[in-house]
């Protein structure tokens, strides 16, 4: 910023108005770019901070952009277009998703019920979240955890005739 304020005191008016022009189309573009810099810098900053609350409180039911909207101190409408701006993806897409592998993570490393898992990353029907699953992950989270199951048993399997 001193540097353009120093160029700008060093413009001298007896040069001609072309080259005043140029001097100070100079100071404006390098201006310009250091607001352009500093706006980006914020916005990461705020879809970094929207990322982490999500993290944190991807299992509430009542997640909304209202609630993330007041947590980063920004608005509604520009969380959104500021989300879907800088990740290529829609908020609300995002948090399912995020529920959905934490759910698939719950469903293969835990024997948590399907309507406790559900509760858990955020829905507050089983039924809703066993749609939301088959719709996001392509098969029913009953059917996931077998598959994963029965993989952990043939590795397991594979392991064991290895070490005979």
């Amino acid at each position: 910023m001193k540097i353009l304020i120093n160029k700008v005191l060093q413009i001298q008016l007896k040069l001609g108005v072309t080259q005043v022009w140029e001097e100070f189309e100079f100071v404006i573009n390098e201006y310009c770019g250091l607001i352009n810099n500093r706006k980006k810098e914020m916005d990461d900053q705020a879809v970094k901070m929207i990322i982490e609350f999500l993290e944190e409180n991807y299992g509430d039911p009542d997640l909304c952009l209202y609630r993330i909207s007041e947590e980063v101190g920004l608005p509604e409408k520009f969380v959104s277009q500021l989300f879907k701006q800088k990740l290529g993806q829609y908020l609300s897409d995002y948090i399912e998703t995020l529920r959905m592998n934490k759910a698939s993570e719950l469903l293969s490393t835990t024997n948590k019920t399907i309507e406790e898992i559900s509760l858990e990353v955020g829905y507050n029907s089983s039924h809703s979240f066993r749609r939301a699953f088959k719709r996001v992950i392509h098969v029913t989270p009953k059917a996931y955890r077998q598959a994963y199951q029965v993989d952990s048993w043939e590795n397991n399997i594979l392991e064991l005739e290895k070490r005979s």
